[in-house]
């Protein structure tokens, strides 16, 4: 039974939300003042976090942020910090902080006249914690970044504050205890740095940070702070090596038939990462997984290598030789540029995108430039497919009954040879106003066109060249940000009606068209005392085909309206995710609500629900769309996973 959303209902509530958490927020806040001098580094590492503090002559009014223009290994994960009217930014010293655990490199420029900026590439996503703290005794003004493990996923944001004056102190007294107990953390840190040689003791629980609301003043988790330890010196040839994974049992129960299950998942993650001193690693990542949902006939045990490369770190460019993953551009539920690393799509994009993004074997190399900016350039030796559901599978994307009685074979791929390989450049900046990237790819099609042939009465999925290109600009405005996420595509093959169009027979009943892809998003993050951590963002896309052919099978345009909602409560041991995307061109949507639940660090408990709704695409009545075709599989998803 089809069930159609109130599709204008579904977009005032969203509309009205976002809208209400916009006027919410404060503008951003910047204050001026005389010009401060960083006048020393000091940072140290422990077990759960690394931390940075900069000591200054003054007060500072700074803005830091965390980007993931490029969310994927192909350019690291970043977080960088601008210092308001700091003038020697060429000089701070950041080579402390070069090659820790969690930070890859650390640099600092001045890249305006009256603003510094120092930029962390991390080895992997972090939590970044930036505050202020006022002189203490002969302890000068300091900015303290804390970089922390337990990140999730990474969204592109940026938090301007200024610095806690006297007056705004003393008219608020939470505001002052904090700074007091900071204070006092900050400053057993530094009677720590102090005797390095020695090893150090946890501070006193006395000295624990509270918990706050706002992302600046997020610090960690309540518990004791973390020891500071002495990182041996390592030789460029030592290396030094780290294992991580995680177990995981997934099981989703159709809400239609509780006996019947859409998704039984058991799976084997692991990861193992060499660094040495020079800053060259080796990643290998890989999975072992066993899939027993009902409609499989039997289960089995598959393996899969998602990551295994060689990367080279040098003064001004890294080099990734091997399997890995690459992704351009950001976005939640659908594809616009993010279109060189394939997925696993044999459960649709019910799982996080990080989970089921596959590797592709390639080379690629990212140059930094002297002002922020840097290249991609990437070669991919070959085409590496999508994983596509079998076709009696509930999440099939083909339906057996609109083949009309023709068989379907198994898609053709091309083969492996130096004509048929893959090639891209993307190029990034970073100025103050807004990050943005303009990238080429010239590639196979991961959505492949079926050719049919009446003759032998079957119908081919066959992969196709075309040309991709892609822009980005992320665009943070005080507690704002907002993202555009365009790509075009060449060229790219397309099925048509064999009765519509009998000419294009020689083509397999196809024909090339261009398409273009546009998103449009807005992230904020409210300010509400009763909403922890929160987390808003609304997206538009639309998608359109460029002069399209009368007798195409599939829609030629459509709209889609993307809300998603999430929070963290108890020190993030509960994290709420609403999220629902909505077609509304072909009136169907999907609906996905979340709970994860971790009350350790190496345990996690999710709870889910999927909800589609409307029907499979019909090209007489030009209604319907992907997310119908699923409207049977509305389920209850349930994942453990423990981490090691």
């Amino acid at each position: 039974m089809n069930r159609r959303p109130t599709v204008a209902g579904l977009l005032a509530r969203a509309v009205l939300l976002v809208a209400s958490c916009a006027l919410a927020l404060p503008l951003t806040a910047t204050t001026a003042g005389a010009s401060p001098v960083v006048t020393g580094v000091k940072s140290s590492t422990s077990a759960t976090r690394t931390r940075v503090v900069l000591e200054l002559d003054g007060p500072v009014s700074f803005r830091w942020g965390q980007l993931r223009a490029d969310p994927s290994l192909g350019r690291p994960s970043r977080v960088w910090v601008d210092l308001y009217g700091v003038t020697n930014g060429s000089g701070i010293e950041t080579a402390l902080v070069t090659n820790d655990t969690r930070v890859l490199r650390a640099r600092a420029s001045q890249n305006r006249p009256d603003k510094a900026r120092i930029v962390f590439d991390l080895r992997a996503p972090v939590r970044p914690t930036v505050f202020t703290l006022p002189p203490d005794g002969d302890r000068p003004d300091r900015l303290v970044i804390d970089l922390l493990d337990g990140a999730v996923v990474i969204r592109e944001k940026a938090v301007t504050s200024p610095p806690p004056t006297a007056t705004t102190i003393a008219e608020n007294p939470a505001t002052a205890r904090q700074v007091r107990q900071r204070a006092a953390v900050v400053a057993d840190m530094e009677a720590m740095l102090e005797h390095a040689s020695t090893r150090a003791t946890p501070a006193a629980p006395g000295n624990q940070v509270p918990a706050a609301s706002t992302i600046e003043d997020a610090p960690s988790r309540a518990t004791p702070t973390p020891a500071p330890t002495t990182r041996k010196k390592i030789s460029p040839i030592d290396l030094d090596f780290s294992t991580l994974g995680y177990l995981q049992e997934s099981v989703a129960p159709s809400l239609d038939d509780p006996d019947e299950l859409l998704f039984h998942r058991q799976t084997l993650h692991m990861e193992l990462e060499g660094y040495t001193g020079g800053g060259h690693m080796l990643r290998l990542a890989a999975d072992v997984y066993r899939d027993d949902a009902s409609f499989q006939d039997e289960s089995t045990v598959k393996s899969r290598l998602r990551e295994a490369y060689l990367r080279l770190r040098f003064d001004k460019l890294d080099l990734r030789l091997g399997r890995q993953q690459i992704a351009w551009g950001e976005a939640d539920g659908a594809i616009v540029s993010d279109q060189v690393s394939p997925f696993d799509l044999t459960n649709f994009i019910v799982p996080e995108f990080d989970e089921i993004r596959l590797g592709v074997d390639g080379v690629t190399l990212d140059y930094y430039f002297d002002d922020g900016s840097d290249l991609q350039l990437l070669w991919l030796g070959r085409f590496t497919s999508p994983d596509f559901p079998d076709l009696a599978s509930p999440w099939s994307f083909v339906d057996p009954g609109a083949l009309g009685g023709l068989a379907l074979l198994p898609a053709e791929k091309p083969a492996a040879s130096f004509a048929n390989s893959e090639f891209g450049l993307r190029y990034s900046r970073h100025p103050l106003a807004a990050d943005w990237s303009i990238g080429y790819l010239r590639s196979w099609d991961d959505r492949p066109s079926l050719a049919v042939d009446p003759l032998s009465g079957t119908a081919t999925p066959r992969h196709e060249q075309f040309d991709l290109l892609t822009f980005n600009v992320v665009h943070p405005r005080g507690n704002l940000l907002y993202r555009l996420d365009a790509a075009f595509e060449n060229d790219r093959m397309f099925s048509v009606s064999p009765l519509a169009a009998p000419e294009t027979a020689g083509r397999g009943f196809r024909t090339r068209q261009d398409i273009a892809r546009v998103l449009l998003a807005l992230d904020t993050k409210p300010d509400f005392e009763w909403w922890e951590q929160a987390d808003a963002s609304l997206q538009l896309v639309h998608e359109q085909i460029i002069d399209p052919h009368s007798a195409l099978l599939g829609p030629r345009e459509t709209d889609h309206v993307g809300l998603r909602l999430s929070g963290a409560w108890m020190a993030e041991t509960i994290k709420p995710w609403l999220f629902t995307m909505v077609n509304v061109r072909g009136n169907d949507a999907w609906l996905q609500a979340k709970v994860d639940y971790q009350p350790m660090d190496n345990w996690k408990f999710s709870a889910e629900y999927d909800a589609f709704f409307g029907h499979a695409y019909n090209p007489m009545a030009r209604t319907g769309g992907t997310f119908g075709r699923f409207d049977r599989n509305d389920m209850l998803l349930f994942t453990v996973r423990r981490s090691f």
